[in-house]
């Protein structure tokens, strides 16, 4: 049995804010060590933010090009430290369909407790037969997203540990919409941070909330990370420093 992770995310997580805040944040599909036969055909990941929670519907296609073998997937969810929804797990909801039929995940902890590593995975066993093609579809709904003290709210979606399956992905898309409250500008993503390759600029709709990649042969080393005012924060911490 090979253990795989499925999960855009790495073991090693870090939440990139400062310490006032909190994000939560999420993955989907990789191996934790590169797979030696099974390559991911597409990627579709559409995210979906709002003030309170932020949701996701991810589908995967999976194809086998060695002999039959059984992974173990997990698809995490991360903390930011501190009041994360790693700590309120009965909070998070999540499901898992294999070629449409739903099947049963177990979780697992990883990390220090309450610490930007903490993690909770949603773990489940799928079995390819030799040459088989087979379609993984996740959702999974988190409460709350990512605050800054200054008012602005962030989201993180790590991409780049599905770079472990075997050769590059052949096409990815991803989506991000914001459902919620007015914004107060166009939501922006982050080139680099402290460290790791940041995300690509994206195709912005003409309604400013929702952002879209679309990637052939794709070999991600970068992850996304969005920052967004919503109108109200900003026009609390106008009159707040009028009054100051």
């Amino acid at each position: 049995m090979n253990w795989v992770a499925m999960a855009l995310v790495m073991w090693a997580g870090s939440s990139l804010a400062n310490d006032s805040a909190w994000g939560p944040f999420a993955g989907s599909v990789s191996p934790m060590e590169e797979h030696p036969t099974i390559v991911m055909e597409s990627a579709d990941i559409d995210i979906a933010l709002r003030e309170d929670r932020a949701s996701g519907w991810c589908a995967y296609v999976l194809y086998n090009e060695g002999p039959a073998t059984t992974v173990t997937m997990g698809f995490p969810i991360y903390s930011g430290g501190g009041d994360s929804p790693v700590g309120r797990h009965e909070q998070v909801r999540f499901s898992s369909k294999v070629d449409g039929t739903p099947v049963a995940v177990r979780t697992k902890r990883t990390g220090k407790a309450g610490t930007m590593k903490e993690v909770l995975w949603y773990i489940k066993d799928v079995h390819f037969e030799a040459g088989q093609r087979r379609t993984v579809i996740n959702r999974f709904r988190q409460p709350g997203i990512g605050e800054i003290s200054n008012g602005e709210s962030f989201f993180k979606y790590i991409v780049s540990s599905a770079r472990s399956w075997r050769g590059p992905i052949e096409r990815l898309g991803i989506e991000v919409h914001w459902y919620g409250k007015e914004l107060w500008r166009q939501p922006r993503v982050l080139p680099r941070e402290q460290g790791y390759t940041g995300t690509p600029e994206p195709h912005v709709a003409a309604d400013g909330r929702t952002l879209k990649w679309r990637f052939v042969n794709a070999d991600p080393d970068w992850n996304l990370a969005i920052y967004f005012w919503m109108a109200e924060n900003a026009r609390l911490l106008k009159e707040q420093g009028a009054a100051g």
